[in-house]
């Protein structure tokens, strides 16, 4: 299948049909004006797709990209801005910069420093978020799940602006969570580790809990 697919280079301001493709680079702005399914795509600038996206191996972003429809890639990397309308999956995710979907966000491995929204469920095995603004999910799950804010977000004073640098969460379950800064209904795992800035309203664990003295939980309960 991939023998029979066309590599494709777009510089400058351009557009495409999309349709099935095989590596992609765009320099400049391109739109795609409906569902594209391509081995790799590399973007520096921006790039929009009218319908979903499906990436065999690696999108690479530095700029800006806006999915109407759902993004299915083996790796998402880069910088900027990530909009997507209808959810992510996704092996790993390494990014920096702002992600933002309608959508569930489904991941083997996520690192993102910056903020993000997903209106529905983030899960990933392991998920480590370095927070730079404002970070919303209505619920997260995961084996390994670590929250911090960015210490360039603390020198500069971010956090001390209104909804930066902060996670709002209805619910937050994993094996071993570690949440700093962050506002959630209700926190289960194994192991919960509660570091400054959080308020929670309910515990759930299983084997250990700590929890900073600079932090306030309403309800603990171990199971």
């Amino acid at each position: 299948m991939n023998a029979a697919r066309s590599d494709v280079r777009m510089v400058g301001t351009t557009s495409s049909v999309g349709g099935v493709l095989g590596k992609v680079r765009i320099i400049g702005e391109c739109e795609m004006y409906s569902d594209t399914d391509c081995t790799r795509l590399n973007c520096v600038g921006e790039a929009k797709v009218q319908g979903h996206l499906r990436v065999e191996g690696t999108l690479k972003l530095t700029g800006e990209c806006k999915i109407t429809g759902a993004l299915q890639a083996g790796e998402i990397r880069g910088t900027g801005n990530l909009e997507i309308q209808s959810g992510i999956r996704g092996d790993v995710l390494k990014f920096s910069g702002n992600l933002d979907t309608d959508g569930d966000c489904e991941l083997e491995k996520a690192d993102l420093s910056g903020a993000f929204r997903v209106a529905g469920l983030l899960n990933a095995g392991r998920l480590n978020l370095n927070m730079y603004g404002p970070c919303r999910a209505q619920e997260i799950g995961g084996g390994f799940i670590r929250i911090r804010k960015s210490k360039v977000a603390t020198m500069k004073g971010w956090i001390n602006s209104d909804g930066a640098a902060r996670l709002h969460a209805r619910v937050i379950e994993g094996d071993i969570v570690e949440l700093h800064h962050t506002d959630a209904g209700i926190v289960r795992g194994n192991r919960v580790i509660i570091g400054a800035g959080c308020k929670i309203g309910r515990i759930e664990y299983r084997q250990e809990l700590r929890v900073d003295r600079h932090s306030e939980v309403k309800e603990r309960v171990q199971l």
